[in-house]
């Protein structure tokens, strides 16, 4: 199993720095409509946010919010991305949640899509990678990186499953197994449902532990939830709950990027009786 997960995480790691839209150019014939916004995005990496106007035999016309007809030509652009009405405010565009699926370390019931992903590091020195494998199925795979040098590296793995069940609401589960090879394992089963969007939700959990096969008595609630401020902020907290173990709570936020994502915040827990920062970051591919 051990050598599963590695090998794992090795080849989601390959996946993440290769790139499918380096020499990508859209079709002359692509289908656009003058009601809508669309991200579009050159071959020199520059993007801009406007709507389609018309066009000729070697260019696409866009208005922006600057600029009243933009003519750019058909070799210059790279992709062309049709924007959800709710990700405009105004004439600015706020781009997506990078990583819905998933608090300062706890999951949410929300999902990849199929053959989205990205690399995650928390605390510096937790590395792990993500794959929608389909619309409802997602792996993880990471490692710690200290206990390399021990060596007992420490790796896990992070299947999950989830479905839509109503308009705004998720639920399904998945399983977190750590593993030190030659030395055991353990983790957590755990179901969950999530209410709200990418962009404000909640989410609760109910989950087992175990250690080398053998399973808690008494489950753990998890509580977390997210909520956006503006383009660039969103407020998060993520809290548990754990039968005769204690409790822990969070506070923090998250700066967004189009594809990046970093979290920074206090843990609290009343048994320990001081704050702990936490933090890390993430790059969507």
């Amino acid at each position: 199993m051990q050598k599963v997960i590695a090998l794992a995480l090795v080849l989601m790691l390959s996946i993440t720095f290769t790139s499918s839209e380096a020499n990508a150019q859209v079709s002359r014939s692509i289908s656009l409509d003058t009601s809508v916004n669309y991200l579009v995005k050159l071959l020199d990496k520059s993007e801009f946010v406007g709507k389609y106007v018309e066009r000729t035999q070697e260019h696409l016309v866009f208005r922006t919010a600057a600029i009243a007809r933009l003519q750019i030509q058909f070799e210059r652009i790279a992709s062309i991305q049709e924007l959800n009405p709710s990700n405009m405010k105004g004439n600015v565009y706020w781009s997506p949640n990078p990583r819905p699926t998933n608090y300062f370390f706890w999951p949410s019931a929300i999902n990849l899509k199929k053959g989205e992903g990205y690399y995650q590091n928390n605390m510096l020195f937790l590395n792990s990678v993500y794959y929608g494998v389909t619309d409802n199925i997602s792996v993880g795979a990471g490692i710690e990186f200290l206990s390399l040098f021990s060596g007992t590296p420490l790796l896990f793995f992070s299947p999950k499953v989830t479905f839509p069940v109503a308009k705004n609401a998720h639920a399904g589960g998945g399983l977190l197994l750590f593993t030190v090879p030659d030395e055991g394992s353990g983790g957590f089963l755990y179901g969950s449902t999530t209410l709200g969007t990418i962009e404000h939700n909640v989410s609760g959990s109910l989950g087992f532990g175990f250690v080398d096969g053998e399973f808690a008595s008494t489950p753990l609630l998890n509580i977390s939830g997210m909520t956006r401020v503006s383009r660039k902020l969103m407020l998060m907290s993520e809290n548990w709950i754990v039968p005769e173990a204690g409790t822990a709570f969070s506070l923090g936020v998250r700066f967004l990027g189009d594809k990046i994502a970093a979290d920074v915040g206090l843990l609290y827990s009343p048994e320990a009786g001081v704050p702990f920062p936490i933090g890390g970051f993430s790059v969507k591919f």
